[in-house]
């Protein structure tokens, strides 16, 4: 009858074991700023009750983010990031649509950000920079109107700044640097309350 398992920055080792996909009533799961190594496993999408996933921090979890993550409706913040992970950014997870926190940063993620980012309504917080990612920055990133904070910066992105970034009014910090953007700044920018 676990509900909530936080571990982090324990000295715990070794790879996420499958059974763990057992503790279905499991609503926390943070073992961030561990040892833990090998890839995620897929059966962490049994999780159903998971509000809370934090494997930060543990530079040695590796393979491709397991697009099962994308079964866990429930999920408000999911933090993957500096971890060895690559591959590209499943679309299952931009189904999430209870997601109010999204950490994926410094990372070896690779492809586009996908268009079906615009299903995550409830997105406060966006960070994908330090990754590989490449392609235009998709203007349905402009729909999601509750961010506070985007940071896309040091990744191969290039193209024009989206125009429409003006309608995030409610963004208090931006990162578009170390990219290969090019372009004018949208006017209407300095609105924003960044």
């Amino acid at each position: 009858n676990t509900t909530q398992i936080n571990l982090p920055s324990s000295k715990i080792y070794g790879s996420i074991p499958i059974e763990i996909s057992y503790l279905t009533k499991l609503t926390h799961l943070a073992l961030n700023a561990n040892f833990l190594e090998g890839e995620i496993p897929a059966e962490i999408g049994n999780l159903k009750n998971l509000v809370f996933l934090d494997l930060s921090h543990n530079r040695e979890i590796k393979g491709n983010i397991p697009p099962e993550i994308g079964k866990i409706s429930t999920l408000e913040q999911l933090y993957l990031n500096h971890t060895n992970l690559s591959g590209s950014i499943p679309i299952s997870i931009f189904y999430l649509t209870k997601l109010s926190h999204l950490g994926l940063s410094n990372n070896n993620l690779h492809g586009s950000i996908p268009f079906e980012i615009n299903e995550l309504k409830n997105l406060q917080y966006l960070n994908l920079s330090d990754n590989n990612l490449d392609g235009l920055i998709p203007s349905q990133i402009c729909q999601l109107t509750n961010l506070l904070h985007l940071n896309l910066s040091s990744n191969n992105l290039y193209g024009k700044i989206p125009k429409e970034i003006t309608r995030l009014r409610n963004l208090e910090t931006i990162g578009l640097f170390n990219n290969m953007l090019e372009g004018e700044i949208p006017k209407g920018i300095q609105n924003l309350k960044t």
